[in-house]
């Protein structure tokens, strides 16, 4: 599966997505592999894996949607020729039901922000994405990873965030960032040693 080192949606195509794809190459900052990934596959176009407890024990019942922004964002992207670009990641307390912690909840997708943020903190930027792929003209994947040693807590979701780098019909909106998609999953406890890994895939 080629990598590609940016996210660059723009002017109602994806042909720089596609370029871009050409000369991928190497390893991300965070260590992620350059191959294939083989995490498993689950609902909604996500996937999510932990390095304690062992792969094949990660829940398969997840969750993932566009938000009704990130939806507005690729319409004026075909319609005015707006640009943006996936800026980072957030993780969250929230996304499965309390009482029934195997259980991830239904995504609101009028949602503006995740419903528990925790890490980073809201007070920092976004979490840099780890690695981009794209499977084929009309999808991309966003690799995102969680060192160990951060964000110990029960995580249930996770939210990729879009930045806006040329509007035609606003100028005064470029850098504003938006929710772009939601993914809710069953609880996982993020422990000291624990890595975990989330992908999302983007069907356009």
């Amino acid at each position: 599966m080629p990598l590609i080192d940016s996210s660059p949606l723009t002017g109602g195509t994806l042909a720089a997505l596609a370029a871009a794809s050409a000369g991928s190459s190497g390893v991300s900052p965070s260590g992620l592999p350059t191959g294939a990934v083989p995490y498993p596959t689950a609902s909604g176009g996500a996937s999510f894996a932990n390095n304690y407890p062992p792969l094949a024990a990660t829940p398969q019942n997840v969750l993932a949607s566009l938000t009704d922004g990130g939806r507005v964002l690729m319409a004026r992207m075909l319609v005015e020729g707006l640009a943006f670009e996936i800026a980072g990641f957030r993780v969250g307390r929230g996304g499965y039901d309390p009482h029934a912690p195997t259980s991830p909840t239904a995504i609101d997708t009028t949602l503006t922000e995740l419903e528990s943020p925790f890490f980073p903190a809201m007070s920092l930027p976004v979490e840099v994405i780890d690695r981009f792929e794209q499977a084929n003209d009309q999808s991309a994947a966003f690799l995102c990873r969680v060192a160990a040693g951060e964000c110990l807590t029960g995580v249930g979701e996770f939210g990729v965030y879009s930045e806006i780098t040329a509007s035609p019909t606003n100028p005064a909106e470029i850098g504003d960032q938006a929710l772009f998609a939601v993914c809710h999953r069953p609880l996982v406890a993020k422990t000291l040693q624990d890595v975990l890994v989330f992908r999302l895939v983007v069907q356009f």
